[in-house]
């Protein structure tokens, strides 16, 4: 799932063993146990 947020900035939202995790740009952030958690999260961010 990708969610854009501002200009040039893409969230991404991948899973992976039970555990979703959040990219910015490709890169890294946070990981979390819940999808509507770390999209609460993206949301938040702004």
């Amino acid at each position: 799932m990708m969610i854009t947020r501002k200009k040039n900035e893409l969230y991404e939202i991948k899973h992976e063993n039970g555990k979703f995790f959040l990219y910015k740009n490709k890169q890294h952030i946070k990981t979390f146990h819940n999808e509507l958690i770390a999209m609460g999260y993206v949301k938040n961010l702004h």
